[in-house]
């Protein structure tokens, strides 16, 4: 079995037994955080305290907190001792004035030492008092606390497609903003006055111990804070609120404490990723740029998320013209307010322009999603050789250190319960906590190895290249029909991946003898992986003088490639397909051609219209009438062949001119 050693961040515990529960303690005098067990409280079962150190100070029902090894408790003043003694001397030299004996001598050596010895006593514990005093205990109300780390760094896209994050060390910080009362001048006074300072005198003050909660991988850049208790200690003349009756200035406190991360919470890389790209189909004038987060997880036990976008700046080149649009694919989010500058001038660097988002708040989708799309269209083509710079601006809820929060610790030590008649916020715990991350990173977005697609359509009246390239070609005496497609798709299968051949249904064209036909072929071909689809639409006008096949036509086909290309040779490798397919499809039809027969036909006899309408009812010879039948069968049969003979016409398998003859026959039978 292997052992592993892993670095951990420390955590609040109590100083006595290591626990993590219950911590709600601070000893006084030490510093360190105790639990409810091991907390030491030097109370009466009235719960009065037993020392005199915060005696006459309003304090008296505000239990001290010390830890096993400090415990101790602070006499009080011998001041019975020096009164009754004092009494007993009296008492004792009355006696002796009136009556002079052993006994009543007795009583006043005995009041007179007492009374020295008071005396002498109560000098000597003042004396150690003054020598020892504590800091003043005040208790302002917590307004709220802030914890707050900072971490930056850059993001950079090489030339050469590379991807690379660099962090630089992180700082942060806890601020606590409190608030100063009238309570806190009384006892200031009452200090005063007990340990014999004069009006103005200097004194300092404790205002309880910050409690940290969470995994706190952090060390305090002052020396004399260690550890998760942070004692809340000060001068009193760096507060005038305190010692200036007559003003309410000053009341404010804001208590800083800066830190930096440890090992064990140092993040390696940014927790953002900028990705450029052009859009396909926008003629390479369009920028799109996708931010992209991880919830990354930091020293505690929580993931950071981010929670809104401050700042995103981008400098363009000036040479890509002007903004023609902004906006963004990702629904709801607010990056439709920017600003654009105007042409920057530096010296040393090409000209440029910034665009410019301010306090973007993060939509529920994109939180969803992790990403956030802006896109941004120029008035010129953007050129892969150039550069994006620019800066972004983040903020995550939570910290990288693991710091989750604060709770307070009062002055003597008590846990986060409010002090008895003190009804102000001071002790709450995680009051107004806020708990961020901010991060702000440079970028260097190099656009060499961006990858464009745009999709080619050729022919295109738009490109140039295309000038030459028809899109209609004609072919004077070709059958559109179902032959004429035949011949085309097995030309063309040799080299082509055929995907469907539709066929519209014949339409008259308002001549005699004529139908319109139209065809629709669509298929693939590749060019060792890109897809290169096609659409050839076969459309002609073919006559039929008298049977159900045509005898003679004109066709005109169109032949359209279109694929999507990522460069210039993917570019024109398009343009050359649609040649070898616009080849082949014309060699195709000539050879179709000069295969099709070259037959005219001679107007029907009366009895060749009949044996050439196949299918199509007309007048029948006399073997096939019924031999017997009444009239109305007779009517009925006749008018069913009028209607098929419609329904051939319209068909186009029969010519107006058969129709005409075949309906007049029908119609002179008896």
């Amino acid at each position: 079995m292997q052992t592993y050693i892993r670095d951990r961040a420390p955590r609040l515990r109590c100083r006595d037994c290591g626990g993590l529960r219950n911590i709600r303690n601070v000893c006084h005098h030490c510093g360190g955080a105790l639990c409810d067990e091991h907390a030491v409280r030097s109370t009466d079962a009235e719960g009065r305290n037993l020392t005199s150190e915060y005696a006459d100070l309003d304090l008296d029902t505000t239990p001290v907190i010390h830890c096993p090894a400090d415990h101790h408790v602070v006499k009080g003043p011998l001041k019975k001792w020096l009164w009754g003694g004092a009494g007993g001397a009296l008492l004792g030299l009355l006696l002796v004035i009136l009556d002079a004996n052993p006994f009543t001598l007795l009583v006043f050596l005995a009041g007179a030492g007492t009374a020295a010895y008071g005396y002498y006593g109560e000098q000597h514990r003042i004396r150690r008092m003054l020598e020892s005093r504590p800091k003043l205990p005040l208790t302002p109300g917590l307004d709220s606390v802030e914890i707050a780390e900072r971490l930056s760094g850059e993001l950079l896209l090489s030339t050469e497609g590379v991807y690379t994050s660099a962090v630089d060390p992180v700082d942060g910080g806890v601020q606590l903003r409190l608030t100063f009362g009238q309570k806190d001048r009384d006892r200031l006074k009452c200090y005063r006055a007990k340990y014999q300072l004069g009006p103005a005198a200097e004194a300092d003050f404790s205002a309880g111990y910050v409690l940290l909660a969470g995994e706190a991988g952090l060390r305090f850049k002052d020396p004399a804070l260690n550890g998760c208790v942070i004692p809340l200690v000060g001068r009193v003349s760096d507060h005038p609120f305190l010692d200036t009756a007559a003003t309410s200035a000053g009341a404010q406190w804001q208590a800083s404490f800066p830190y930096a991360l440890d090992a064990t919470s140092q993040p390696d890389h940014l927790p953002l990723w900028l990705t450029p790209s052009l859009v396909p189909e926008q003629d390479r004038r369009t920028l799109e740029l996708e931010l992209q987060w991880v919830p990354f997880r930091s020293g505690g036990e929580a993931d950071l998320r981010l929670e809104s976008v401050h700042l995103l700046r981008l400098e363009v080149p000036a040479a890509w013209g002007n903004v023609e649009s902004v906006s963004s694919p990702t629904a709801g989010n607010s990056m439709r307010h920017y600003t654009i500058s105007d042409v920057i001038m530096p010296d040393g660097r090409p000209p440029y322009r910034t665009i410019e988002w301010v306090q973007a708040a993060t939509s529920t989708e994109e939180r969803t999603k992790k990403r956030l799309v802006v896109s941004v269209r120029f008035e010129k083509q953007i050129k892969t050789t150039d550069a994006v710079k620019g800066r972004i601006e983040a903020r995550f809820g939570g910290t990288l250190s693991g710091l989750t929060g604060v709770s307070m610790a009062h002055p003597l030590g008590g846990g986060v319960q409010q002090p008895a008649g003190d009804r102000r916020a001071h002790a709450q715990p995680g009051r107004k906590t806020t708990a961020r991350t901010e991060v702000a990173a440079e970028f260097t977005l190099n656009l060499a190895l961006v990858r464009y697609q745009d999709v080619r359509k050729v022919p295109d009246r738009r490109v140039e290249d295309d000038s030459a390239r028809e899109e209609k070609t004609s072919f004077g005496g070709v059958i559109p029909d179902h032959e004429t497609v035949i011949a085309l798709t097995n030309a063309l299968a040799e080299h082509y991946y055929i995907k469907r051949v539709l066929e519209n249904p014949p339409r008259g064209s308002g001549r005699a003898n004529t139908v319109n036909r139209y065809w629709d072929i669509a298929g693939r071909l590749y060019d060792g992986v890109l897809p290169i689809d096609f659409q050839i639409i076969l459309t002609g006008v073919e006559t039929r003088l008298g049977g159900i096949r045509a005898e003679r036509g004109d066709a005109e086909v169109g032949v359209t490639v279109t694929a999507s290309y990522a460069n210039e040779a993917m570019k024109e490798t398009i343009g050359s397909a649609w040649d070898g397919l616009n080849h082949r499809v014309g060699e195709a039809l000539k050879h179709a051609l000069a295969s099709q027969p070259r037959t005219v036909a001679q107007p029907p006899q009366r009895e060749e219209a009949v044996l050439d309408t196949g299918s199509v009812p007309g007048p029948r010879p006399p073997a096939d009438r019924p031999a017997a039948g009444t009239d109305a069968d007779a009517a009925e049969a006749k008018k069913k062949r009028r209607q098929d003979l419609t329904d051939a016409l319209l068909a186009g398998r029969i010519s107006e001119a058969i129709y005409l003859t075949l309906r007049a026959e029908i119609d002179e039978e008896p």
